[in-house]
């Protein structure tokens, strides 16, 4: 994964966290399991990880808010957020994907079909 935005917390995170490619991006917003995990700082020095805190703080429980995160969940079920896709490979060529990827410098995303 490039990105990964966290929202619950503890539970499956470090099979979450290990989804991330070198150099991904995680953001850590909350805790919905009541649960706080615990990070692999050797892990992510030397992935070049980039991991950062967002706090809402007292604004997370506002119908502002709720009203945001509505409007982008809808963007996306309406297919008004996109992300662009350069090109798809089969499962099976991943070497040719990833070959791709490093020479190609693709504006959109390379992307692994089962």
């Amino acid at each position: 994964m490039d990105l990964v935005v966290d929202l619950v917390g503890a539970p499956g995170f470090p099979e979450v966290f290990a989804s991330l490619r070198r150099r991904g991006r995680m953001v850590l917003v909350g805790a919905a399991s009541g649960q706080i995990p615990s990070l692999d700082y050797h892990g992510i020095r030397k992935a070049g990880l980039t991991v950062t805190g967002l706090l809402f703080g007292k604004e997370m429980h506002t119908p502002r808010v709720h009203s945001m995160i509505s409007e982008i969940f809808a963007d996306v079920v309406a297919g008004r957020l996109v992300v662009p896709i350069e090109k798809k490979f089969a499962l099976g060529d991943a070497a040719a994907a990833h070959r791709y990827a490093e020479q190609s410098r693709p504006f959109g995303k390379v992307i692994l079909v089962p």
